[in-house]
């Protein structure tokens, strides 16, 4: 099955952001099809208690920010700041919800 890639961010430049979009718990839960499409930041579900070698097995690959955000055609990242949009590509989606109130700056992309 072919179809477009998503990398998903466990860490922000946002001050004290510490969400994560989706609960490593519940990864699994994706359909399967979907989660090979998957890559996730290294050391996404630690503070879960969930190691990258429990997720690696349920998604495409566990790996460097910079390698997910390199490899993925969608960026899930919750809270995105200006910061964190520096490294993305022409035509590459940021899946988010940005503060644009907070972050004026933002707004200006």
């Amino acid at each position: 099955m072919s179809g477009l890639t998503l990398g998903v961010l466990g860490t922000s430049s946002k001050e004290n952001e510490w969400r994560l979009p989706i609960h490593p718990h519940h990864i699994e839960r994706i359909d399967a099809d979907l989660r090979a499409r998957i890559t996730l930041e290294r050391g996404y579900g630690e503070r879960f208690g969930v190691s990258d070698a429990h997720l690696a097995g349920m998604v495409a690959a566990v790996v460097t920010r910079d390698e997910v955000i390199a490899g993925a055609d969608i960026v899930l990242l919750p809270k995105p700041t200006l910061p964190d949009l520096e490294f993305l590509r022409d035509g590459q989606v940021l899946w988010g919800w940005p503060h644009a109130v907070q972050d004026p700056e933002l707004t200006q992309i």
